[in-house]
């Protein structure tokens, strides 16, 4: 597969339960590698990356206040990031099997709908041979 020249993203990130201080709030940026990241779902007003921790269990590691369509489009140029739903982005590079309507990442099962097998379907055509 193709490798991009872009090797990590830069994402907020995930607050930790405090008390706010008074005054500004700060942004925190934190570099996540686009290898390190399995998947990207949308959940209220924010996209949040999944990846593994020290235990390989899967669990937010940043997140961005993007639109879904917006995500996409500012990095269209990263061909293994593929839309599979309304509200899932997963990292081809990591999918273990492509089963009739399902995805396999890990232990993680997500359902691609009919938009997300048209971009799925492309992606396999492109990269792999025995598709």
């Amino acid at each position: 597969m193709n490798k991009s020249l872009l090797g990590y993203l830069m994402m907020d990130e995930i607050p930790v339960s405090q008390p706010q201080a008074r005054g500004k709030k700060r942004r925190s940026l934190r570099q996540v590698k686009i290898d390190d990241i399995r998947y990207f779902k949308k959940s209220g007003n924010y996209i949040y990356a999944y990846g593994p921790n020290i235990n390989g269990q899967l669990v937010e590691l940043a997140r961005t206040a993007l639109t879904v369509e917006a995500f996409k489009k500012k990095y269209s140029f990263l061909e293994n990031l593929i839309r599979i739903n309304q509200s899932v982005i997963l990292n081809m590079n990591h999918v273990e099997a492509y089963q009739g309507e399902y995805l396999i990442v890990g232990k993680e099962l997500f359902s691609v709908s009919k938009l997300g097998k048209e971009a799925v379907a492309a992606f396999l055509a492109k990269h792999d041979p025995n598709y």
